[in-house]
């Protein structure tokens, strides 16, 4: 071999030690950037999680709100209504923080870094179709509705998507008393939700887990509501909705978070109409005789009670067994319709033939026998 073969040699050599020196360092370099925006966000979101505790829907101030906002880079918004003779349209606009001091606006902020180079990456990256395609990446906001300067809305969600589906998880919490009905002894309730997207865009279905809860519930019930797990914020970790929120998993499949139960006025009036109710008549019959209980008319519904946002009257739900069978709750542990029967669920089955009309009634309520 030549000297010129031998220092070609050597000088292919030193260069593959080089490149490999600095592809070395440039994994040692992306993966520090990695490491440090890990730390940074699980620091800032578990001391976001902290102060997002202390707010009380209700009493929180718009000036302690604002002081939160700051902190986390937040802004302010104001909504408007507009209502034309041919649309009806809504618009919304940035404000300065002060004007939720003592005024009607929304604050909104977020866990994720605001530091100018990890924003520039994060830009970069979230919005390139390559990384999006490959690395999976999340984020978690909030958002407050003030009025006459005090929160009386608090809005919490994490969200965590990859190239096939977007996984969260929300939390809501109102003001006041609950709107669903008088039927419900705690104001609390907690919905799933699995959408295909069939539109072929970048994300292809949603899961989401939903807890909406009012002031008036138990307040150790409404901050597990907002134990987001931090490390689903990490880059490149994908969580799904029950590892964003898993207390909100746990009680929606094991709880009693949410029962409602005929008052007994209501009780005895439901009695009377299920044993009155002929075997044989049609299904229209069938509401007929639930609607109108105590002949005054069938404006009278059965409960005598605010109409709430249950899906039918009285607890009504079509389709379990027939097209045309209905159970009528007058107890149920839990709100969503889809979650299984409680032990101590208590029901009227009316079970349809083909023609749907009354075939036979299975009770599980007292004082009303199955028949036949």
């Amino acid at each position: 071999m030549s000297s010129e073969s031998r220092a070609l040699g050597r000088g292919m050599k030193a260069a593959a030690r080089v490149i490999g020196y600095a592809c070395i360092l440039i994994a040692f370099l992306l993966s520090s950037v990695v490491v440090a925006y890990d730390v940074i966000i699980n620091w800032r979101a578990r001391s976001f999680i902290r102060v997002l505790k202390t707010i009380e829907v209700g009493k929180t101030t718009g000036r302690d709100a604002v002081a939160i906002a700051e902190r986390f880079g937040g802004s302010a918004s104001v909504s408007e209504h507009t209502v034309a003779t041919t649309s009806d349209t809504w618009s919304s606009h940035d404000v300065p923080m002060t004007a939720c001091v003592a005024g009607d606006c929304e604050l909104a902020f977020y866990a994720n870094p605001r530091l100018p180079a990890f924003k520039c990456l994060a830009d970069y990256c979230f919005g390139h179709p390559v990384f999006q395609r490959r690395v999976p990446w999340s984020g978690m906001g909030v958002s407050m509705e003030i009025k006459r300067g005090v929160v009386q809305e608090l809005h919490g969600g994490m969200i965590s998507i990859d190239a096939e589906i977007e996984h969260s998880a929300q939390t809501n919490v109102y003001s006041g008393e609950s709107p669903v009905g008088r039927w419900n002894t705690t104001p609390w309730r907690i919905h799933k939700h699995q959408i295909h997207n069939m539109t072929g865009g970048p994300v292809h279905s949603r899961s989401e887990i939903r807890v909406e809860a009012w002031s008036s519930a138990p307040r150790d019930r409404i901050l597990s509501a907002f134990d987001f797990n931090t490390r689903c914020l990490w880059l490149g970790v994908h969580c799904s909705t029950c590892q964003i929120l898993p207390s909100a998993c746990d009680a929606y499949n094991h709880g009693d978070w949410y029962e409602f139960e005929m008052p007994e006025v209501a009780l005895a009036k439901f009695r009377q109409a299920v044993n009155s109710c002929a075997l044989g008549v049609d299904l229209r019959a069938v509401y007929r005789q639930l609607e109108d209980t105590n002949g005054s008319g069938r404006d009278q519904k059965l409960r005598d009670l605010h109409p709430d946002s249950l899906q039918l009257p009285f607890g009504a739900e079509v389709g379990t067994g027939s097209s045309c069978d209905i159970d009528f709750y007058v107890k149920k542990w839990r709100l969503d319709w889809g979650s299984p029967r409680g032990p101590g669920d208590r029901y009227v089955t009316f079970v349809m033939d083909d023609n749907c009309r009354l075939k036979r009634i299975v009770s599980r309520v007292d004082g009303i026998p199955s028949r036949p």
